[in-house]
């Protein structure tokens, strides 16, 4: 039953978005969790939320719009709009 469960609050919280085509809702991301940035002037990527951007300095998702990423293959930071950032299930 236990197992039902989080595979239910996994299907609400990553694949029901991922299907509706919206972006995430800042205060729902984790740490680690993994997105799509689609940004408009260029392709998109595949990423992960992160909380501590380039320089050490904390950065909540949501904070000025924004929701700071790692990117493959590098892992470096970078700060996209939070409209440009999507669920990937």
């Amino acid at each position: 039953m236990i197992d039902a469960a989080g595979g239910l609050t996994y299907y609400r919280d990553n694949v029901l978005p991922w299907l509706t085509g919206k972006p995430v809702d800042p205060a729902h991301v984790c740490g680690g969790q993994h997105v799509t940035v689609r940004p408009a002037d260029s392709p998109t990527h595949e990423a992960r939320i992160s909380r501590i951007a380039d320089g050490g300095r904390w950065h909540e998702p949501g904070e000025d719009g924004l929701i700071c990423v790692r990117m493959a293959p590098d892992w470096k930071s970078a700060l996209y709009p939070a409209a440009q950032v999507f669920h990937r299930p």
